[in-house]
């Protein structure tokens, strides 16, 4: 098994860079979490699909990205998409583009009850991620942080039902969703509990369709919050640690609520003014962002990559106390590779100890 080391680019091993910035001592430069996963198959040379079905394609893609771009965060699933999948959703994988549902599930609220009896720990899916993740482990576990993303309950919930089906049941079935949602809670405290003993594993949430830009903040309060407070809350007690979320949007108005989580980190999307968010939830967690995925690392230059890096890690005052580097959603599959090594470089110099503490100290 590959023994991941520090990257010869940098001072520290993401590990002691944490453990650094945790004590107020000195770093060699902020951390950054690249959200790039489906483009890692470029770097190992291999189809879109084999980065789901093959643990040891998933696992040299991870160590190869670590090794070519130095970032803090290995990462894997099963994600909202895998865990639907274990409860039933038909997913289409494709050779060279991302993963589709091809068909929902739950036509009907009658149906739920097979969709309960679905899910097992030895779904194929979900056993596939344990491998990786054990994988990713032995590894780098006390080289690099390891993020297991266990999705999100409404995100899940709509590769089951259907977006727009879900947004309706908000009004016409809402006790319905209510049980789907906490079938989906429990499913998700299951792969918790399948995972957390394995050394260096942190968790994550991602929950797009709770964003602001399609819910209203009143039916965030009935059909989102409740649900991100069960697993956030049951993450911290079982795991031992808090997890991360993650949401696309703008979500000011449901800052509130976030800021009540017990995250470790919440990671923004580009549409939310990055000072702000820091400024608000600094004094409770960092703030993970917030390059823009398309404008800037599909279609800008590398002069664009620097300018945003540099913008960045201004607005957040070059304080990693406070925030970590990252983009504002996933890196497109067709972007430039060439671009995430640019943001890499524009970290290390933008983001140095030396640069901060010159110019935010």
């Amino acid at each position: 098994m590959k023994k991941l080391e520090k990257h010869p680019e940098d001072q520290m091993t993401p590990i002691e860079r944490a453990e650094a910035i945790r004590k107020g001592e000195s770093f060699d430069r902020m951390p950054v979490n690249l959200f790039i996963p489906d483009i890692k198959s470029k770097l190992i040379d291999c189809k879109v699909k084999d980065l789901y079905f093959d643990v040891d394609k998933i696992v040299e893609a991870e160590f190869r990205a670590y090794d070519d771009y130095g970032m803090d965060w290995l990462f894997t699933g099963p994600n909202s998409r895998g865990i639907a999948e274990s409860l039933g959703a038909e997913v289409k994988y494709l050779d060279d583009d991302l993963p589709k549902i091809a068909s929902y599930v739950l036509g009907d609220y009658g149906q739920m009850k097979g969709i309960e009896m679905n899910f097992s720990d030895n779904h194929p899916r979900i056993r596939l991620y344990h491998k990786v993740v054990e994988s990713l482990s032995d590894g780098g576990a006390g080289i690099v942080n390891i993020g297991t993303s266990v999705g999100g309950p409404l995100t899940i919930a709509s590769y089951l039902r259907g977006t727009e089906t879900l947004l309706r049941d908000m009004r016409r079935n809402p006790e319905q969703l209510k049980q789907l949602l906490e079938l989906i809670v429990q499913t998700q405290k299951r792969i918790v509990d399948a995972y957390k003993n394995i050394p260096g594993i942190t968790f994550a949430l991602a929950d797009p369709v709770a964003s602001g830009s399609l819910l209203p903040p009143k039916y965030f309060r009935a059909f989102a919050y409740p649900y991100l407070q069960e697993i956030v809350n049951y993450i911290n007690h079982s795991a031992g640690h808090k997890p991360s979320l993650h949401m696309c949007g703008n979500v000011e108005r449901i800052w509130p609520e976030i800021k009540s989580l017990d995250l470790s980190t919440f990671s923004i999307d580009n549409a939310s003014d990055i000072k702000q968010a820091v400024d608000y939830f600094s004094d409770k967690f960092t703030i993970t962002g917030n390059v823009a995925p398309v404008e800037v690392m599909y279609k800008g230059s590398k002069q664009e990559v620097y300018q945003a890096v540099q913008n960045c890690v201004e607005r957040v005052y070059g304080d990693p106390s406070k925030a970590t580097l990252g983009l504002g959603c996933d890196m497109p599959l067709r972007a430039p590779l060439d671009n995430i090594q640019h943001y890499m470089d524009a970290v290390r110099y933008y983001a140095s100890y030396e640069q901060v503490v010159r110019l935010y100290r």
